[in-house]
């Protein structure tokens, strides 16, 4: 074994020698044109690389952008329905409240909007107001009863061109009994003089309807209001008076005027973006006139309180999203390059020491075959006598016996053990033993053929494999051997011993079920019984 690894040494350190002469010669060798074109092909691969990566972050950014304006027009649209629904509430509490009544005076209208603290819930309230009709069987106790109307003997008017005029008769239309804030200059005022009122107002629903036509002031480009009409409880098909709540539009949508994101919008009524119909604008020149389309913009089809609205929603030129980082491709771009060109310095060093490394791979190749086949070597042979170890005669024998079972070629197994071995090791040393061993070695390797096995399978006990051979042949072969053995002188500094072997030969001819295990047991029988027979003999074992 030590004999091995010191020949292993001595040939590795050959083989990196020549690894450094090879090294100093390649360099000699220069071949210009073919270097640096794969390191510009893979530099030009990456610069597209990066450039498609540009490209898909300005892609993301936009999308993230749009995600962003979506999500914050549907928040806007949200806000936008929230507030028209706040003052709907506030209609549907006051018709709740009527409905409850027989006859609501001027003190229990005061207490009950007192109770609603229209101050504080209501800031941008323009009225509240009752209005009867004066064809409903009950508003006679309106007239004789409520004692606001008999002190004021007031009657029923209505606009002309912006202008209070009277009704030909006292009582006509749809009369406003209260509104609040209190304004003795609107009461009395014939709602179905209003523009925008008609019939359809007066079926029966049950939410109220919004519109921007029925407006106490006649502000209708600023002002919403919700009517409600409620209904006689024994004559239901008898419309007893309207509900109608304004409120101002332009300080309702002031609270947002502008989004988080700093977005524009305009609310329209309809279904079409008329300016005569704008209900409220965030910008002072209409979306309609801009000169330049927005980055983004999106309509909102909205319908509330039986009205269509247009909410139109829309992003300047150059909008960004303080969340997302604009400048993510310009970074994604230099750090790309910066990356690219290093590979292209990789690249085009590795390219010129591609040819050296070819050229020591090409000579290393067969030096380190060599060196495999040495470890091999080493891992299968006995180091003190030059023989297959017991692992490799165990595999021959295995390879041996399919051999056997496919082609029916028969083949010998010898194994043998020295006899008295130890009394050599206790009496002359191991100096001694040692040299018997290698002797025998030497022997088995002259009394084989190439084809045969010899092997050491450990101790003092060797085995032998012949290959197509029968077993009186391999009976002769052993006994060439045994004899050899015996006549054998081994001397060691003036010191000398002989020894013998006892044998156990088996053949294939001698066992009905052929195994490496089984011819095994039976030649270890065979040499058992040659020992058991006095030594130094060949037995066969029995068929």
């Amino acid at each position: 074994m030590q004999h091995q690894s010191e020949r292993l040494s001595e040939h590795l350190l050959d083989v990196s020698e020549k690894i450094k002469k090879l090294e100093s010669s390649t360099f000699s060798r220069k071949r210009w044109p073919r270097r640096g074109a794969v390191s510009w092909i893979l530099f030009l691969a990456l610069l597209l690389i990066v450039g498609w990566l540009m490209r898909f972050s300005f892609d993301v950014i936009h999308q993230q952008r749009s995600y962003a304006f979506e999500r914050e027009a549907e928040v806007l649209s949200q806000r936008v329905v929230e507030r028209l629904s706040h003052y709907k509430y506030l209609a549907l509490s006051v018709h709740g409240f009527l409905l409850g009544s027989e006859l609501v005076e001027r003190s229990e209208w005061d207490d009950f909007l007192a109770a609603q603290r229209l101050e504080s819930r209501f800031p941008h309230l323009a009225s509240v107001a009752f209005a009867f009709n004066a064809d409903a069987p009950r508003s006679t106790h309106y007239r004789h009863e409520i004692t606001l109307l008999e002190e004021m003997e007031l009657r029923s008017w209505r606009y002309e061109n912006g202008q209070r005029r009277s009704h030909n008769q006292q009582w006509a239309g749809f009369p406003v009994v209260y509104v609040t804030p209190f304004d003795d200059y609107f009461i009395g005022l014939d709602l179905s003089s209003l523009p925008g009122f008609t019939r359809e107002l007066l079926k029966p629903r049950k939410d109220p309807a919004l519109h921007t036509g029925v407006d106490l002031m006649l502000q209708r480009a600023t002002t919403l209001s919700y009517s409600l009409p409620f209904y006689h409880r024994e004559v239901p098909d008898v419309v007893e008076g309207i509900v109608l709540v304004s409120f101002f539009a332009d300080k309702v949508f002031a609270e947002f005027r502008r989004t988080r994101l700093d977005l524009g919008w305009e609310l329209y009524q309809g279904r079409q973006d008329d300016p005569d119909w704008i209900v409220y604008d965030t910008d002072t020149i209409p979306f309609v006139e801009y000169e330049q389309e927005p980055d983004f913009a999106r309509d909102i089809q909205l319908s509330y309180g039986g009205q269509q609205f247009l909410l139109k929603v829309h992003a300047p030129k150059g909008w960004t999203v303080p969340v997302i980082n604009e400048r993510m491709p310009y970074y994604v771009g230099g750090i790309g390059l910066i990356f690219s060109l290093l590979v292209l310095a990789i690249s085009w060093a590795l390219e010129h020491t591609r040819e050296r490394a070819l050229t020591i791979a090409e000579r290393m190749t067969e030096e380190l075959r060599y060196v495999n086949y040495l470890l091999s070597e080493m891992a299968t042979t006995d180091s003190l006598c030059q023989l297959a170890n017991r692992r490799r005669f165990l595999e021959r024998l295995e390879q041996e016996v399919n051999r056997y079972q496919r082609y029916q070629d028969h083949f010998v197994l010898i194994l043998f053990d020295l006899d008295h071995f130890k009394q050599i090791n206790d009496t002359h040393g191991h100096p001694m033993g040692d040299l018997v061993l290698q002797n025998i070695g030497r022997i088995l390797k002259e009394s084989t053929r190439v084809t045969d096995l010899p092997a050491r399978i450990g101790g003092e006990e060797f085995g032998v494999i012949l290959p197509n051979t029968d077993l009186k042949t391999g009976q002769l072969v052993a006994e060439q051997i045994r004899t050899q053995i015996a006549q054998l002188q081994h001397q060691l500094a003036g010191t000398s011993v002989q020894c013998s072997a006892s044998f156990g030969v088996v053949g294939t001819e001698s066992m009905t079920t052929i195994s490496s295990e089984g011819m095994m047991q039976q030649a270890d029988k065979a040499l058992y019984a040659a020992k058991a027979a006095g030594r130094n003999c060949v037995h066969t074992a029995a068929l």
